[in-house]
């Protein structure tokens, strides 16, 4: 099987997602890469490429902001809490993730092999384990039943114990919780689902990327004040949550 996306992110009029296109027109997102490259002539060689090289950017921000801290994913509000479920195959402790999937959160599981309807199926939790994550290979392989355990590996996610189909068939129903990967653009009309300010900087690293896939001098600058705004845009994130003080009490007075 495969997985199946559960969610979806609707948008509403207050949202000002930049449309795809036209690449002519300066105010959709090829318009404005384009703009910034000199008004790249049609006949160019890498303009036919602006596309490509934007959703090769927009899947770049996502990671390279990850890269500077978890406090990215506020930036990504209609895209986390995704859920995708799949059905566990017997005598195999994994499942490979979902390829859209940017960051897994959580995973949950049914006692049946049914398909997973939000509405009717009660999930139990699954936990990761306690202590390192390297004693998850210590378990043992030939333990069966519900997939208590899990655990992300690389491109995998791993349970524990292994589903088995005798004496008790324990395949399962497993759905995943995480952050999602925006949408690939490729129509006019075609929006992103990340923040807007966020959107305005995945133009200026589709910039950078069209500038370094041409040899252009300025796309390592480019790059940089980009990384440089990405790390601004993140750190209110991780300042508000700095703020929490711990509070202790003293003869029951907070201090």
């Amino acid at each position: 099987m495969a997985w199946t996306e559960v969610d979806s992110a609707t948008t509403s009029p207050a949202e000002t997602d930049i449309p795809f296109g036209p690449i002519g027109t300066k105010t959709s997102f090829q318009g404005r890469v384009r703009a910034q490259l000199d008004n790249l002539p049609s006949q160019h060689d890498h303009y036919t490429l602006i596309p490509t090289y934007c959703n090769q950017a927009i899947e770049e921000i996502q990671t390279l902001g990850l890269s500077m801290g978890r406090e990215m994913l506020d930036q990504l509000p209609r895209l986390r809490n995704w859920r995708w479920w799949d059905v566990t195959i017997a005598g195999q402790n994994w499942l490979p993730l979902p390829e859209r999937m940017l960051w897994l959160e959580a995973m949950f599981y049914a006692e049946s092999t049914a398909a997973y309807d939000p509405s009717t199926v009660t999930l139990k939790p699954s936990s990761e384990p306690q202590g390192a994550n390297d004693d998850f290979g210590l378990f043992s392989r030939t333990s069966t039943g519900w997939p208590t355990l899990y655990r992300r590996a690389g491109s995998r996610v791993e349970f524990w114990p292994t589903p088995s189909i005798s004496p008790t068939d324990y395949r399962a129903t497993v759905v995943l919780q995480g952050t999602r990967m925006d949408n690939i653009l490729s129509a006019d009309t075609d929006t992103l689902l990340m923040s807007p300010r966020l959107q305005l900087l995945a133009i200026d690293l589709s910039v950078a990327v069209s500038m370094e896939k041409m040899g252009w001098d300025e796309a390592s600058e480019k790059r940089t004040q980009v990384e440089t705004k990405l790390g601004r845009l993140i750190s209110p994130g991780e300042k508000e949550r700095a703020r929490k003080k711990t509070t202790t009490r003293v003869a029951g007075s907070p201090s």
